[in-house]
């Protein structure tokens, strides 16, 4: 009985495998976030030409 009860659950296991995988999930949904957050970053570095460039053209407007 117990054996057969094994291979029931043991069918039942490689149905449910990786179906619930929460650290999974979060770790993807983390990385998505990382990678938004580094091209962010990367244009912030970019803009300090253009904050120079609009503080020289509200100067030339005093």
């Amino acid at each position: 009985m117990l054996k057969r009860f094994r291979e029931k659950w043991r069918s039942w296991e490689d149905a449910f495998l990786g179906i619930d995988d929460l650290q999974g999930d979060y770790l993807t949904a983390l990385e998505k976030r990382l990678d938004r957050l580094e091209t962010e970053v990367a244009g912030l570095k970019a803009q300090p030409g253009e904050e120079i460039v609009r503080e020289e053209s509200s100067e030339n407007k005093r």
